[in-house]
């Protein structure tokens, strides 16, 4: 059914309109062994489940 016009954009608004961030200090690798170890501990669920 066409409605006379493209409704593509109604969906393109994004999901967050305004995200603040801020940058952080430190080796990053320490917070991949953080997560896992909270993973391995039952704290965060795996990835795949």
């Amino acid at each position: 059914m066409d409605c006379g016009y493209d409704r593509s954009e109604d969906f393109s608004t994004p999901i967050v309109e305004n995200a603040q961030t801020n940058v952080v200090e430190g080796d990053p690798s320490r917070y991949r062994s953080q997560t896992e170890q909270f993973i391995n501990e039952g704290l965060f669920p795996s990835p795949g489940e």
